[in-house]
């Protein structure tokens, strides 16, 4: 088949292209994939598919089925007491959480979508839990799919699935670049959000600062809008709001360095031992990191964003709002590269 313009091996990505999004693992981490979707729409690029690997999955469920905006309202709202409460130990034999409550929150979004009925062809990536096979899952309950391929070994129990058990698809395909390519002959952009060497997110204070607190209108704010208002106190106003508002920042980005230096660790303090959980999942992922780059050779991608999620803890769901704001710096940066290059 001779390659249509858009296509594979053609001119860089841009406006009014399609194109076919992988969509790593990586649980918290995979909230930059948010952002990376935010910018492909603001850019014009139409995604045409998506295969997702765990937290991947279920973005990548939500871009197929079209409630991107819902789920990234959710995942703002959410707080460290938030993300507890998604989880629900069981006496442990296969894993420590059920799952239950993750599956109870994708239905409120995803209800008992078919993946058949999706808006856009979807493929979630597990693996065989006695063989370590790839299960790609192209057809059956959009929210079992995700549970499936998000089963992370040793955290959450496994899902039996079609006669076999599957677990987290991070163990076959960390970042799923054949599964997406499966889809169509068009530019594959990749996600890899367990990168570690690329640094902490980068942090904009006076946005964060600005999305920390629903913006209401002050008494001053609410005068200086009257249209009855004399002109020389509007101008007194408007300076003494102006005047406040620089105060208001310099005192937040103050408070937010004392922060950091108060839970910074001190020089003479022996590390904290990381705890079980944790070594689990870092373990596995740092397996995942070598598996990713050996099939990326295999397959590459058209575009590879890796955005920077050193430091990043697994769970740190309630860390959304920076994650989404990393995933959309770290898309237009490769973006732009990318052009460049081309």
């Amino acid at each position: 088949m001779s390659e249509r313009k858009g296509e594979k091996g053609n001119s860089p990505i841009k406006r009014g292209d399609k194109v076919v999004l992988a969509l790593g693992g990586g649980a918290a981490r995979g909230l930059a994939h948010i952002g990376v979707c935010n910018v492909l729409a603001e850019e014009g690029i139409e995604i045409a598919g998506v295969a997702g690997t765990s937290i991947g999955s279920a973005i990548a469920a939500m871009v197929a089925t079209d409630r991107m905006d819902e789920y990234q309202a959710q995942m703002k709202l959410m707080t460290r007491k938030g993300v507890f409460s998604m989880l629900d130990p069981v006496i442990p034999r296969s894993g420590l959480f059920a799952g239950s409550r993750i599956i109870d929150f994708l239905r409120t979004l995803l209800a008992d979508t078919k993946i058949e009925d999706c808006k856009i062809p979807y493929v979630a990536v597990a693996a065989e839990l006695e063989s370590g096979e790839e299960v790609w899952i192209k057809e059956g309950d959009l929210v079992d799919a995700v549970r499936a391929s998000s089963s992370i070994p040793g955290i959450f129990t496994p899902v039996r699935h079609q006669g076999r058990w599957l677990i987290d698809g991070g163990i076959s395909s960390p970042v799923p670049f054949a599964a997406a390519s499966s889809l169509f002959p068009l530019p594959v952009i990749a996600v890899d959000v367990n990168d570690q060497k690329n640094g902490p997110p980068v942090y904009d204070p006076i946005r964060e600062a600005a999305e920390s607190v629903e913006p209401q209108p002050s008494k001053i704010e609410r005068l200086l809008s009257s249209e009855q208002i004399h002109p020389i106190l509007r101008q007194f106003g408007e300076s003494t709001l102006a005047a406040s508002n620089s105060a208001t920042e310099r005192i937040t980005n103050e408070v937010r360095r004392m922060r950091e230096r108060l839970s910074a660790t001190s020089p003479g303090a022996p590390p904290r031992a990381p705890g079980m959980i944790e070594s689990l999942t870092e373990t596995t992922i740092a397996i995942q990191r070598n598996l990713a780059a050996c099939q990326r050779e295999l397959n590459p991608p058209e575009l590879m964003i890796t955005p920077r999620l050193q430091g990043v803890g697994l769970f740190e769901f309630h860390r959304a709002k920076e994650l989404i704001r990393e995933g959309e710096r770290a898309t237009r940066e490769a973006l732009e590269l990318h052009r460049a290059q081309g």
